[in-house]
């Protein structure tokens, strides 16, 4: 079976990311919550039933609403509790009795039962104890049947509701949120208004909980997804929310101000019941930020890329680490190279038609056979290797002119951007090059740090003659990043001074070797995502437009380019608006409109050649990793002994992506068969900068144990006797925090250890990365092999090697 069905790519990316503020319901007024003496009142009571799936009785609340009688019948309402909750955690943080008596007092809820229920079906369910217990959380999934087949039996027999489908609700928050959205969405012959609260880890993977969107268009009444802007489990709701709109089925996705609480969780109580047991009219659904129509969302910013759809980008054009960029424009393409330093296949290239969307070209250098460390033996090129590239075009051939402070100068060719590419070692290296092939056949290279030189080089490159010095920075150390253009008779060496709070600068002469005059083009210390943005290149259009692609420190993350135009004023290449960088600005006008493109992230591992998107942590042993060996799966065998995960070979990184806002976590999950490791084997899925950490699976003494490691510290673990897990890593852009989990199933997925503090360390110089590995700490000889690695589909559309989009089955 084919692992991924592409989607229609127009479905998915009808996708808009601006709300229609003035008509967006916000939230309850005050005093919602509060206890008024002047109103009736409902009551609560105890109820005990029998439980023919747990073989015992059980407990649940209920509400009556006020002037309750049996002479009248009424619509249920399941209110599900969280996973350290009970039957009485809403009573107790949530007081929905109130809630509910209020706003029966202005009659704006139908007549309804409310049944709080014990969701953790099972003998002793009390509410104590580890939470995450394998028994426990086997028995939140067994309330299904204690609900359907117990509880709704026992509720329509005692008291007088209705009892079709189409009067009967369930809702709950966070894992009760995931029940109520499983049980609710796998059983809608039972439920016709279901809701999810802040939804948790138990949520069912979308495509199983609407295998058929049809049917839940034509069963459904409502389908609320609701969560807080700041709640970490956002994810879950909004993968919910993406899958939903993707297949056009109807449902309210309203983000509102909070994390994961009962302030979040009263206030979806409110509006959710609201809406139940009346005449559904879809079109008040955008009123809470997005009915499933394409086209909105309440959470301001949330992004899957740069291109808004609509003529505008915002920045940064890529939300990852892709820093010192060259731009270049040859004949209807444009193509981008970025640093990164150790790590192979490197000096990424990517192309695109438009500046604004991107994809992958090719990597230019494979490996790097040039040092012993970069095969990690004794030592290493951490925060080394090769750095900031100049990119040119020049009688029909490519050229990439880079330098590593160990190895010196290097040079790249080809005659395609695709490559096939050709690299050779310079007789003499040069810091932060700009190669200039000049109008009268010499060639020239800009270098250096504070110091900016001129070189004439030879058609291989060498030097001529000695290094003329041209500029000495005087705003402050770091001058640096000099590139080197001709325009309208002047030479512009188009530099910056480095550091998180770049300027980036302009000088000219009318002669290469000077005298050079200097201007600021930008020094924006605005905070936000165009904070010290600095070093990049001048671009002009097909059409004539100028703009530039610079980049921004941007935290653990790594650096992100960010397109800026550029306006000529008195022959200086004046950057961004009024002296600050745009943040949303209309697209370059390049003579037609093209596409939105998305770079990959998840991977199938069902080609014969891993995908762009990765690269090896220094050289890879080509002869301890494959494809082939087991189709559809990349299998890392241990190459040898090491004592920890920097010294490790084969282990395969990728940038991490953001997703315009601080709220939004960038989620991976890989599945992992360890049934062939040998003793002291640690297999697993990393988050690596400095500091880093992993959880991971190690064998000892012929048992697995899942292990999670905080740079260098074993924090935690637990024993398991699976063959096949599944990982997962949790960056948050927003927090610098990093968190780890686990899951037998993929389905419920227990944290473990504690939380990576991440930074972006000059140590190593590269945003934090997604690591998979293997490695020895006894003996080699034991393998794994990786299923496929995805980026959570809640955090942007998933795409193959190539861009285009998927879906998993």
């Amino acid at each position: 079976m084919m692992k991924r069905l592409n989607l229609s790519i127009s479905a998915l990316f009808l996708l808009s990311v601006f709300a229609n503020a003035q008509n967006i319901v916000k939230h309850a007024p005050l005093g919602f919550d509060s206890l008024r003496a002047d109103i009736a009142h409902g009551k609560i009571d105890t109820v005990v039933y029998e439980s023919k799936t747990v073989g015992t009785k059980r407990k649940a609340m209920i509400y009556t609403p006020p002037g309750f009688s049996r002479d009248k019948k009424y619509s249920v309402l399941y209110l599900l509790h969280g996973i350290g909750g009970d039957e009485r955690e809403w009573l107790i943080n949530g007081q929905p009795q109130v809630i509910l008596d209020n706003l029966y007092a202005e009659s704006k809820i139908a007549p309804m039962l409310v049944v709080m229920p014990n969701g953790r079906a099972m003998k002793d369910d009390r509410a104590v104890g580890n939470p995450f217990d394998s028994l426990k959380v086997q028995a939140f999934a067994n309330f299904e049947q204690d609900l359907l087949n117990d509880l709704v039996p026992f509720i329509e027999g005692k008291y007088p509701v209705y009892t079709d489908r189409e009067n009967r609700a369930i809702a709950g928050l966070s894992m009760g949120g995931g029940q109520s959205l499983n049980f609710g969405l796998g059983n809608l012959d039972k439920f016709a208004w279901i809701g999810g609260f802040s939804s948790a880890p138990n949520t069912k993977q979308p495509e199983l909980l609407v295998p058929d969107p049809d049917e839940a268009k034509k069963k459904l009444k409502l389908l609320w997804i609701s969560c807080g802007d700041n709640d970490r489990l956002i994810t879950f709701s909004q993968r919910t929310h993406d899958y939903l709109q993707a297949t056009g089925v109807p449902h309210i996705f309203y983000l509102e101000p909070g994390s994961h609480d009962f302030k979040v969780w009263k206030n979806d109580l409110y509006l959710f019941t609201q809406l139940l047991f009346k005449p559904v009219d879809t079109s008040i659904f955008s009123q809470y930020g997005n009915g499933g129509a394409p086209g909105s969302s309440n959470l301001k910013g949330l992004k899957f890329h740069s291109d808004n759809g609509d003529g505008t980008y915002t920045n940064p054009v890529i939300s990852a680490d892709f820093p010192d960029p060259d731009v270049i424009l040859v004949d209807d393409v444009y193509y981008f190279v970025s640093t990164t330093m150790f790590v192979f296949p490197g000096v990424t290239i990517l192309k695109s038609h438009d500046l604004v969307n991107w994809e992958y070209c090719s990597n230019a250098v494979p490996r790097f056979d040039f040092h012993e460390c970069y095969n990690l033996e004794g030592c290493n090129r951490y925060s080394h290797g090769q750095w900031a590239t100049s990119l040119k075009y020049h009688n029909g051939k490519f050229y990439l002119l880079f330098v590593t402070l160990d190895e010196g100068g290097f040079l790249c060719t080809a005659e395609k951007a695709e490559g096939p590419w050709q690299i050779r070692k310079l007789p003499k290296g040069f810091y932060d090059p700009g190669l200039f092939f000049d109008d009268d056949g010499k060639i020239y290279v800009a270098h250096g740090y504070s110091k900016i030189s001129i070189t004439e080089v030879d058609a291989n490159l060498a030097p001529k003659g000695d290094d003329v010095l041209v500029y000495t920075g005087d705003i402050r150390r770091g001058l640096e990043g000099a590139h080197v253009y001709k325009i309208n008779g002047y030479y512009y060496l188009y530099c910056t001074y480095g550091g998180v709070d770049g300027i980036q600068v302009a000088l000219r002469s009318k002669n290469i070797y000077g005298p050079y005059e200097q201007k600021i083009v930008i020094s924006d210390t605005t905070q936000g995502v165009n904070f010290g943005i600095h070093q990049g290149a001048l671009i002009k259009t097909q059409t004539g437009e100028w703009w530039t692609m610079l980049f921004v420190d941007s935290g653990p993350f790594g650096r992100f380019p960010s397109l800026q135009p550029v306006t000529w004023v008195d022959d200086w290449p004046m950057v961004g608006g009024n002296g600050k960088g745009v943040i949303t600005y209309r697209k370059p006008n390049v003579g037609k409109e093209y596409p939105i493109k998305v770079l990959p992230t998840s991977d199938e591992f069902d080609g014969a050649t891993l995908g762009m998107q990765w690269g090896w942590n220094h050289n890879p042993d080509s002869t301890k990793w494959s494809l082939t060996q087991n189709p559809g799966f990349l299998r890392l065998s241990t190459v040898k002994v090491v004592p920890g995960l920097r010294e490790a070979r084969n282990t395969l990184t990728q940038r991490m992506f953001s997703y315009y806002s601080k709220s939004i976590p960038t989620t991976a999950v890989t599945k992992l068969e360890v049934d062939q490791m040998e003793d002291g084997d640690i297999a697993g899925l990393a988050v690596f900068q400095d500091p880093y950490a992993y959880i991971a699976v190690k064998q000892i003494n012929g048992a697995k144990y899942i292990i999670m490691v905080n740079n260098g510290k074993a924090i935690d673990s637990v024993a398991v006797n699976h063959s096949t897990i599944y990982l997962q890593a949790q960056a948050h852009f927003g927090t610098s925090l990093a968190s780890f989990s686990y899951s037998p199933d993929n389905k419920t997925f227990i944290a473990l250890g504690n939380e990576l503090s991440m930074r972006f360390n000059l140590s190593v110089f590269t945003g934090n990365k997604f690591c998979l590995f293997n490695y020895a700490t006894k003996e080699t000889g034991g393998y794994v092999d990786f299923d496929w690695f995805r980026t959570d589909a809640s955090l942007q559309p998933e795409v193959d090697n190539k861009g285009r989009q998927t879906k998993h089955n």
